[in-house]
């Protein structure tokens, strides 16, 4: 149960990493954002390091054979947020999380092709139904049908940039084991500070950064924390417990996320607001009206209401099937099992093992 909260604390994270970061975009070119981002979380995980009890915590990381895979993991993902913030220039957040929901097949590809690991058909029909019901909840939500859908040139950028976050997710899993996770997450945001800083000196068009503005040094911040710092931790942790592939099918739930987030985003910018507590009651307002459009009403004659569910309940089926359970009570039916030999212990572990 615990792995399960903390995948879901991660996939909340990455949702809100696309609202947040459309934020930054007026603010500073997406190299700058960057590393700025992986140098502030990486003086947020150095005081932890500096105080870990283990000894070589900090010189054992500078050994090649750490090293050298680490510039890949790290080099990965850090094209990936250089894209997803070049994307967000020409392309909406509602369009970054639609294209997002093609990164579990992409992994299935990288992982075939890298690692020469295979897929049953009852896991990857199981990612399919993820991908569809991630786009039928996107489609379904008020946010869309008040914003709409368009192709935009952006979009192809992030596709690109899909393909890095996938091969980074499989690299973590080939290589993430030779570090804990807090050493892991600490080499990724310093090896991709290292990588982007004469990229940002040359190209990240300084002088045209608005330092003075608060709004960019609020969302740096957040991104910073919590969707760099804790995810990365997050997801190093993840990997070595249950998988590359389950954390990949875990982010079919980031446009349930991502569809409802819009009125905690409001909290978050009323932080700044002179009229903080007036806005307060019409915020948790909004938020209402959003989960009983949802839940009970369903806007354009139940459209919103069935999409939703039904989105959502072929998300919780995909990873049913990915997770290994389909498979295991196929199997338990073929040998006559009870159905409640799926729960046992030893079965959970080897779920658990095979994503």
């Amino acid at each position: 149960m615990k792995n399960y909260l903390l995948l879901v604390l991660w996939a909340w994270l990455m949702a809100s990493s696309f609202m947040i970061s459309g934020k930054v975009v007026p603010y500073a070119n997406p190299l700058v954002t960057t590393e700025l981002r992986f140098l502030l979380a990486a003086m947020i995980f150095l005081p932890f390091l500096l105080l870990d009890g283990k000894k070589g915590s900090l010189t054992g990381l500078l050994r090649k054979e750490i090293i050298g895979p680490y510039l890949i993991i790290s080099g990965t993902l850090v094209t990936f947020f250089i894209g997803m913030f070049w994307a967000l220039q020409t392309t909406t957040a509602l369009n970054t999380s639609v294209i997002y929901t093609l990164v579990p097949l992409i992994g299935v590809i990288v992982s075939w092709f890298w690692l020469k690991q295979t897929t049953s058909l009852i896991r990857l029909s199981g990612f399919i139904l993820g991908s569809i019901g991630a786009i039928i909840v996107l489609f379904s939500s008020r946010w869309q049908q008040a914003s709409g859908w368009e192709f935009q040139s952006g979009d192809l950028i992030f596709l690109g940039a899909s393909f890095f976050l996938a091969t980074h997710i499989v690299s973590v899993q080939k290589w993430g084991g030779r570090t804990e996770p807090l050493q892991g997450a600490f080499l990724i945001v310093v090896l991709g500070s290292v990588v982007l800083l004469p990229l940002s000196l040359l190209f990240g068009d300084l002088p045209e950064v608005q330092w003075d503005q608060p709004a960019f040094w609020s969302a740096l911040i957040y991104l910073a924390i919590f969707t760099t710092a804790m995810t990365f931790l997050l997801q190093q942790t993840l990997v070595s417990r249950v998988g590359a592939g389950f954390i990949l099918a875990f982010s079919y739930t980031i446009p349930v996320w991502v569809a409802t987030f819009t009125p905690v985003l409001k909290f978050t910018e009323s932080l700044l607001s002179e009229r903080f507590w007036q806005q307060i009651y019409r915020i948790w307002q909004d938020w209402a009206e959003v989960l009983s459009d949802y839940i009970f009403y369903g806007h354009l004659s139940g459209y919103t209401l069935v999409g939703f569910w039904a989105g959502t309940v072929l998300i919780l089926f995909a990873l049913i099937l990915i997770s290994g359970l389909g498979e295991r009570w196929l199997e338990g039916v073929r040998n006559g099992e009870p159905a409640s030999s799926l729960h046992s212990s030893s079965g959970q572990a080897q779920i658990v093992k095979s994503a």
